[in-house]
């Protein structure tokens, strides 16, 4: 996200590698509009600046812009970060959805009521050591954190 830039500027951030995905014209209007609706980012206008949009707007952009290429990988670090609980609910569903299409996902999180809500499996990285908790127990998977 490139804060100076317009919603419809932004919404072809990251897909330039990727140019048949990329609507041209009024076409990218329409693009940046879906995008803006898909997690009912609250906006004054796609020719605003994204630093117009509060936190929870842009998250909500940026998450939509991903998901709307239909991504075969899916790499999330905070998506859900300072969303509501009906965004941040929403958001997931929309990478399940994409990984019943056959996309894979890899959620990192600090908040760890979301991995254990919406995520399948959960992994503890502890001094670069990864494990797989025996149940999904908030008091083991923090030992997990601090100890390894």
């Amino acid at each position: 996200m490139i804060e100076d830039w317009s919603l419809i500027e932004n919404a072809k951030l990251g897909l330039q590698r990727i140019p048949q995905l990329i609507p041209n014209g009024t076409h990218i209007q329409e693009f940046a509009h879906t995008i803006s609706e898909r997690f009912s980012t609250k906006h004054g206008g796609l020719k605003n600046p994204m630093s117009s949009l509060s936190g929870g707007n842009q998250q909500r952009f940026v998450a939509a812009r991903a998901l709307q290429v239909s991504p075969k990988i899916i790499l999330a670090f905070q998506p859900a970060r300072g969303l509501d609980l009906n965004s941040t609910t929403k958001v997931y569903q929309a990478m399940r959805e994409e990984c019943e299409l056959g996309a894979s996902a890899l959620v990192v999180s600090f908040d760890l009521d979301e991995l254990l809500d919406f995520c399948d499996e959960i992994v503890v990285m502890c001094n670069g050591v990864l494990t797989t908790p025996s149940q999904r127990d908030r008091t083991e998977i923090g030992r997990l954190m601090v100890n390894g």
